[in-house]
């Protein structure tokens, strides 16, 4: 997937009323801006962003808060032209919104799950990188969503 002009990326940000939705900080109100960080060209303000929505949407330890559903898409189109740096630190952020040990799953981690399970042909990609960390955060986000082996990899 390319990355998405900033004018169709800005309508999209728009359209959700980031306003009615909570962190794990407190209101989602800067929610789109961090977004549009992330997908900017500018490494470090990207990854600046990338560790704030680490704080958002997984530091509580109680499983992502609802405004993950409305987050992660950005985020997973942001993976495809992330440097590695980047890669490593939205894969973890992946990991973190789909791996949940607690047996109450909420619905907001059961939605997470069925998209990052759309996102499997991609995922398999990172798994047969050279970038060992990538490969590992990969692997751990496909078993989190029930792939057995990377051998299972559909055909």
């Amino acid at each position: 997937m390319s990355q998405p002009t900033q004018i169709s990326l800005r309508a999209r940000l728009d359209a959700i009323p980031w306003s009615d939705f909570k962190t794990c900080l407190g209101p989602a109100d800067k929610m789109g801006e961090v977004l549009e960080r992330l997908a900017s060209t500018d490494s470090a303000a990207a990854l600046a962003a990338s560790r704030e929505l680490w704080c958002d949407l997984v530091s509580s330890g109680s499983g992502p808060p609802s405004v993950a559903i409305h987050a992660l898409p950005f985020v997973l189109d942001v993976l495809p032209q992330a440097d590695e740096e980047l890669t490593t630190e939205l894969l973890e952020l992946v990991w973190r919104c789909v791996h949940f040990d607690r047996p109450d799953e909420t619905a907001t981690f059961q939605e997470l799950r069925r998209m990052v399970i759309a996102q499997r042909p991609r995922l398999f990609g990172y798994t047969a990188g050279p970038n060992q960390e990538i490969a590992e955060l990969a692997k751990d986000i496909l078993a989190d969503i029930g792939e057995r082996t990377v051998s299972s990899k559909p055909a």
